[in-house]
């Protein structure tokens, strides 16, 4: 029986047996802000893909520089190192997607990096900044001594829980060869040390068969603590909310056939393009509906209620939620900003 084999079968076991979801819709927010200031950064930069921040460094991925990640310092915006290289050497990385987790505790600025088909590592930016050169901790590698190499095949994201000794794994349904079971992503939780899945989450209410992977795309963003998980889908109009310690999922639909995954599939209608998380909300970002450059950002929390519509007067690439409620975002033209908001008043 070859490894493969092994995975299917212990996947099938993992998903057999499906949380329990709330779904609910709404169509109006009970505050909608308007960002009438923003302040736009001297960094003159091409093509940021993301940017992410901590009390001290701003971080800004640029995947066509040969040293991907860019630092600077947040007060002054002076440029501080770059490092991370793509490639096979030793601290380099291959096919690397988008960086959906971050770690701010000990006011150190830690991005979770994924090498397909490779390891899953963070890179410490405190740490490279002092040695001069790329920095990863909490390195899994998938060697293929183990199953691990195989269920990392069948995942299409990972992400860290806890303290760094276990993994949330998305499995794609094609590469798992469990479409017949589930036909839309789940996840289940890895642990290295046994080399075994558990925890299986569902994420979608609705199954299709033959429903095309690229249909469940999401802006997958993680809560600082690596308690909750949100999904912005980005051809379904919908968020999805997920508790990670209770397995409980919460779907909150901005139209009444948000779930309809078959039109869905025939529209492919981008609706949400980016998504960030702190410990106490979920923040998705849209392009407005009006013909002057806008941006919408929905805001909910971790239960899925729904808390706020910020509209921002840019059309933003990217963001990332900071402290002193701030965010900071790359808008369509390179340009760096940031803006504050307030859910208080």
């Amino acid at each position: 029986m070859n490894r493969l084999f092994i995975v299917i079968l212990i996947v099938f076991a993992a998903s057999c047996s499906p949380k329990k979801q709330q779904v609910s819709y709404i169509t109006d927010f009970p505050r909608e802000i308007i960002i009438s200031e923003y302040e736009t950064l001297p960094l003159d930069l091409l093509s940021p893909t993301q940017i992410f921040v901590s009390s001290e460094y701003i971080a800004i991925l640029l995947r066509h520089e040969e040293k991907m990640i860019s630092v600077y310092d947040r007060q002054s915006c002076e440029h501080i190192a770059s490092f991370l290289s793509e490639g096979r050497g030793p601290n380099e990385v291959l096919l690397m997607n988008r960086i959906g987790q971050v770690d701010i505790s000990a006011e150190n600025l830690k991005l979770k990096i994924q090498s397909f088909p490779m390891f899953v590592t963070w890179l410490d930016i405190e740490g490279s900044i002092r040695e001069g050169k790329t920095i990863f901790s909490d390195k899994i590698e998938f060697d293929g001594k183990q199953n691990s190499s195989n269920f990392l095949y069948a995942a299409n994201s990972v992400y860290y829980l806890g303290d760094n000794s276990r993994l949330l794994m998305f499995m794609d349904p094609d590469r798992s060869q469990n479409r017949r079971f589930s036909s839309s992503p789940f996840s289940v939780v890895y642990d290295p040390e046994t080399d075994n899945l558990s925890d299986t989450i569902y994420w979608y209410p609705n199954q299709m068969p033959d429903a095309e992977t690229l249909l469940f795309a999401s802006m997958i963003s993680m809560s600082f603590d690596r308690k909750y998980l949100g999904r912005a889908n980005c051809h379904i109009n919908s968020i999805i909310i997920g508790d990670l310690e209770k397995g409980q999922i919460q779907t909150i639909c901005f139209d009444e056939n948000a779930t309809d995954l078959e039109k869905a599939l025939n529209e492919k209608k981008t609706h949400f393009n980016d998504s960030s998380a702190d410990n106490n909300y979920f923040f998705a970002m849209i392009e407005g509906d009006t013909l002057e450059p806008s941006s919408e950002i929905f805001v909910v929390d971790w239960k899925g209620k729904p808390i706020a519509k910020m509209i921002v007067p840019l059309k933003i690439r990217t963001f990332c939620v900071a402290d002193s409620n701030q965010i900071y975002a790359v808008t369509e033209d390179d340009a760096i900003v940031r803006f504050k908001y307030n859910f208080e008043n």
